[in-house]
Formats: structure tokens, C-alpha cells, sequence
């Protein structure tokens, strides 16, 4: 659920800086979109939503799965994996797109009441929503090294 949450946000973040980009700010007399700089982030953030959400998609499966058959150890160790990777990854994701909408918007998301700050701090719960960041990366670390072990049999 977080991860999917995170997504969402990520998506809605990136929807609102298209808007910007392309219908709204410009600078020198040219939208933002006509920049190099600009599309190498849009191009980067349209990857790292679609890379999260197909995570996301993946650790639901995976507990779908699961559900069908709860005694399966391999089964949980794999959605364990699958889930807290899914909600590091979505919610670094949905931080990204925030900070780039706010950086996009400028002062002006800080100052007054916008939805981009709404948003950036929305991506904070988040990312702290399930367990602490580095709680999830150690159960991903011991998840996968009781992968290994029982692979080669350790």
C-alpha cells in the first residue's frame, strides 16, 4: 500500500511539472520543455515511475501468491524482498518528483500555499510510512543472503 501510495504521488508530481514545463514558466523567452536539461528529467523520471510501479506490481503479485499459500518460506522471503524494495524505491521516487516540482516552481511553491510543498511533504510519510529507510534495506540484505545460502546449500 505504501509503495502504492508513493507511486501515485510520484505520478502526480510529475504530471503537475509536465504542466509546468510545458504550458507555464519560461525563461530566456523559451519553455522550460525546449531544455536539454528538462528532458534529461523528464525522461529520467518517466523510467524511475515506471520502474517503481512495475516493482510495486511485482511485490502485489508476489503476495497474491503468498496469500494462496502462507506456509511457503521461499514465497515469503521473495514478497519480503519484493515489498521493501518496492517502498524504498517508490517512495525515493515520489521524494524525486517532488523536489523537482518544487525546484521548478521556484520561491513561489514555498512562500505561498502550493501543491507542490503539499506534495514534497506528503513524500516524506512515505518514505518513513512503513519502517525506518534503513530497516527495510537490512531485512532486504538478510533476505537475500538467506536467498543465497539456501542456494548454495550453506
Amino acid at each position: 500500500t505504501i509503495a502504492a501510495l508513493a507511486v501515485g504521488l510520484a505520478q502526480r508530481a510529475f504530471d503537475e511539472y509536465m504542466e509546468v514545463v510545458v504550458e507555464g514558466k519560461k525563461t530566456a523567452g523559451k519553455q522550460l520543455i525546449e531544455y536539454d536539461r528538462t528532458k534529461a528529467k523528464i525522461a529520467e523520471m518517466s523510467m524511475e515511475i515506471n520502474a517503481a510501479r512495475d516493482m510495486t506490481f511485482h511485490a502485489a503479485w508476489l503476495k497474491t501468491h503468498f496469500d494462496a499459500e502462507p506456509n511457503n518460506s521461499d514465497l515469503l522471503r521473495d514478497y519480503v524482498i519484493a515489498s521493501n524494495g518496492a517502498k524504498l524505491k517508490s517512495s525515493l521516487v515520489a521524494q524525486k518528483a517532488c523536489d523537482y516540482l518544487i525546484k521548478t516552481w521556484g520561491a513561489s511553491s514555498v512562500v505561498k500555499e502550493n501543491s507542490a510543498m503539499k506534495h514534497y511533504l506528503d513524500s516524506w510519510l512515505y518514505y518513513f510510512g512503513e519502517a525506518v529507510p534503513e530497516v527495510l534495506e537490512n531485512t532486504v540484505a538478510h533476505m537475500e543472503e538467506k536467498k543465497y545460502r539456501a542456494r548454495k546449500g550453506l
